[in-house]
């Protein structure tokens, strides 16, 4: 029986918000770095902790439309695709708007190259809004997994079979990557970074809806050995990609590990999912409140972030980290909220998400 609202979600959602705005924000390092010893503590905090957000956020939205769709086959056309392209096509405009001010027009003429203008669709007009572009392409990609595979008998070896042939893919993208010095390869904003969450998020759903079967029912009552095993692999993934694709003069203009070209986010969000599955927990108001305004934290939190640096260039106004992360949430939480109170704004922020 599929669980309508899942509390453990809203756990997900505040906790790896706040994780987003921590990594792109980067103050904890000038809170913890000079601390004997916390370097490589904070290196691992950065990135095999706070940039499982993304792939976190991928694998709810995911479970949840396999779920929706499974007992109303017109949701993804009906409902989910057109306020997807929506929520994309109005913060696309945004970001463009404003970078284009702020640019002076630039950004506005460099779309007149086409390999610009491909770029700018799929990877954003913003950087953080390649998630919108690969939310739209893996959406899409799960309601043809759903229409012709999930549904098919020993669906779930199935898609363990593709699972695994989608993580071989994110191997050989980071090889391309490192062979050839192309970042494209191993760009977070890469489509196919994400392509594996279509088929973690299916298996969960299986595990969930069919939890009468003689396999769900093993993992079930194995669920301690099952997490335990997952996140061994996650561990063991993590320390093998510490030291065999850590490449920052190769990789991502600089960035010690691919941001999302790694198999060991795919294992660190599905036993995350796995266990918010499992929670019986209610969550507090104040955690609802931010998983509720998870999305407008995540479109609008670098808007405040830029600003506050520009106020720190210009003006000579220095926010303490701690101050800096705390407007970096709580603002944009108050901005979602005041959007929400107007037909306009809900769209813009998608007010059935929060039901999703």
């Amino acid at each position: 029986m599929l669980k309508k609202y899942i509390s453990g979600f809203d756990y997900l959602r505040a906790v790896f918000s706040i994780l987003v705005v921590i990594w792109h924000a980067k103050s904890m390092p000038d809170i913890l770095a000079m601390q004997p010893g916390m370097q490589n503590i904070l290196k691992i905090f950065y990135y095999n902790i706070c940039l499982l957000g993304v792939p976190v956020f991928f694998q709810i939205s995911l479970f949840i439309f396999y779920s929706k769709q499974a007992t109303d086959r017109s949701y993804f056309r009906r409902k989910k695709l057109p306020d997807l392209l929506i929520v994309y096509s109005i913060w696309m405009s945004i970001g463009l708007v404003v970078d284009s001010v702020v640019s002076k027009g630039e950004d506005l003429l460099a779309l007149g190259n086409l390999e610009n203008l491909i770029l700018f669709f799929i990877a954003g007009s913003r950087p953080e809004l390649y998630f919108l572009f690969s939310l739209v392409f893996v959406t899409g990609l799960a309601f043809f997994n759903h229409k012709f595979l999930v549904d098919r008998k020993n669906s779930i070896y199935i898609q363990s079979m593709l699972l695994c042939l989608s993580l071989m893919a994110i191997v050989w993208m980071d090889a391309m990557a490192i062979v050839t010095h192309k970042q494209i390869f191993s760009a977070p904003w890469n489509p196919i970074c994400f392509i594996p969450y279509v088929f973690s998020s299916s298996i969960l759903t299986l595990l969930d809806r069919d939890n009468r079967s003689n396999l769900a029912i093993s993992f079930y009552k194995q669920r301690f050995v099952f997490g335990s095993i997952l996140l061994t692999i996650f561990l063991v993934l993590s320390s093998l990609e510490w030291q065999l694709i850590n490449f920052p003069s190769i990789i991502n203009g600089g960035e010690l590990l691919p941001i999302y070209a790694r198999i060991s986010l795919v294992f660190g969000a599905f036993i995350t999912c796995y266990c918010a599955i499992l929670d019986q927990g209610k969550p507090s108001n104040l955690i609802k409140e931010i998983s509720q305004e998870s999305l407008g934290i995540y479109v609008i939190h670098r808007y405040i972030l830029q600003f506050m640096q520009y106020l720190n260039s210009s003006v000579g106004i220095i926010f303490n980290p701690i101050v800096e992360l705390f407007f970096a949430v709580t603002v944009p939480i108050l901005i979602s909220k005041l959007l929400k109170k107007y037909h306009s704004g809900r769209v813009m922020l998608n007010a059935s998400y929060k039901r999703d």
